[in-house]
């Protein structure tokens, strides 16, 4: 009688007996069913309102998944088990379960199998699909996809995590490329900028130990930002901090999203894994990886590597060569730094050249000692790319303060040869 009351409530619930009959009862039917909590108790909690999606992954550090192992040693089989595999402190039970195989087909190289298994009169069964020799160039979503409905008669469709069973960096990687549009949370840059803060592309030929590289250039606020590139051969140690870099990128579990930082990429080539393109985990949430952590280091490795390739390309006159001349290849950077003492207000200043050598493309003051006035240079970069630059120039650089006759001068002589 007690089903035959519950189901007449729910079939009249429309009308006012419901009202009355139902949420009025007082019999001892209201202890064994419904809510332990009263109204008045409900009323009093004052949830604060939300809608929130809910994941068997609560956290980054909770890696839930399903093990699966495949053997052969006698006939062929599959062990299916809960794992956790992260740190967080839920219980995960085992359930471990072992299925016979037989072949069930084949498609483009992929294998099937089947399986199923009875225990108390109730059926499960799985298939699987092995597409880890598949000779089809299409994509799949996964190398093994299992397809497994328990005795409860749920189904279920899981796919192998192939990012994360493979190295980011693996021992034959032949190319690796990291790039990034730049932006983010960055000040406006100047007016007529070709190119944002922060952007760059750097391109490695490992085997080469060659760099590919472009970065966008900033000089100062009154200078557009315009892209620069340049390619480098890279020495021992370069390519070494470069492979520590990229070794200890690692695939992300992380599901967070940030705003206001650059989107950093890297593209990875191997014989061994083909090509993968991973992206910063800062932006995981997107759902579009897969994602990896520590990307950042790796392009600091190869801002590095320029940086010191830039600086060992630029052959620098200094304050002792006054008067003198210098053979330049074409290509090669043409550095000055020429002390600015000890008298404040003085600077340098390019005051004479020639059309076809033109003025610095940088000027900027650097401060190799302690950060004072009194150890800095004020520096100059010519850059000889161009074929104007060919030939003889000679420059002269004034040392004054602003409106005034200059104290003293710099002369040197150029002389770009290819």
């Amino acid at each position: 009688m007690k089903s035959t009351v519950l189901f007449s409530c729910l079939a009249f619930g429309a009308t006012s007996v419901f009202a009355t009959g139902c949420s009025g009862s007082t019999s001892s039917d209201e202890s064994i069913n419904g809510d332990d909590v009263s109204v008045e108790e409900a009323l009093k909690a004052n949830v604060t309102a939300g809608k929130f999606n809910l994941y068997l992954k609560p956290a980054p550090a909770c890696d839930l998944y399903t093990a699966l192992e495949l053997k052969a040693d006698y006939y062929s089989t599959a062990t299916l088990e809960e794992v956790n595999g992260g740190s967080c402190r839920i219980h995960v039970a085992r359930n471990t379960r072992t299925y016979r195989l037989r072949a069930d087909g084949t498609s483009c190289g992929s294998r099937m199998f089947a399986g199923s298994v009875t225990k108390n009169g109730n059926r499960s069964t799985i298939k699987i699909t092995d597409h880890r020799s598949r000779t089809c160039r299409d994509i799949v979503p996964a190398k093994i996809i299992v397809e497994e409905t328990t005795a409860n008669g749920i189904t279920t469709k899981k796919y192998s995590n192939d990012s994360a069973l493979r190295a980011v960096w693996p021992t034959d990687a032949t190319t690796l490329i990291a790039e990034t549009n730049g932006g983010g949370f960055t000040p406006t840059p100047p007016a007529g900028s070709t190119c944002t803060f922060g952007m760059a592309k750097y391109t490695l030929d490992v085997k080469k130990a060659s760099l590919a590289w472009k970065e966008c250039e900033f000089i100062n606020w009154n200078t557009p930002l315009t892209p620069k590139s340049g390619t480098l051969a890279l020495g021992a140690a370069a390519m070494e901090a470069i492979a520590a870099a990229a070794s200890e990128v690692q695939v992300s579990s992380s599901t967070i999203c940030g705003t206001d930082k650059p989107l950093l990429t890297m593209t990875v080539k191997s014989p061994s894994q083909g090509t993968t393109t991973y992206k910063d985990s800062f932006y995981a949430c997107s759902g579009d990886g897969p994602f990896v952590d520590n990307i950042g280091a790796v392009f600091g490795a190869f801002r590095k590597a320029v940086a010191e390739g830039e600086a060992a390309a630029t052959r620098k006159i200094t304050d002792a060569d006054n008067g003198k001349t210098f053979t330049f290849k074409q290509g090669q950077d043409v550095g000055v730094a020429l002390s600015l003492g000890s008298s404040p207000g003085y600077k340098w200043s390019v005051t004479q050249t020639d059309r076809s050598f033109g003025y610095p493309r940088d000027s900027f003051v650097t401060y190799p000692g302690n950060g004072t006035e009194l150890t800095a240079f004020q520096s100059f970069v010519w850059d000889t790319k161009n074929d104007f630059a060919l030939g003889e120039h000679t420059v002269v650089c004034s040392f004054a303060r602003a409106g005034e006759a200059s104290v003293k001068k710099f002369v040197f002589t150029v002389n770009v040869v290819n």
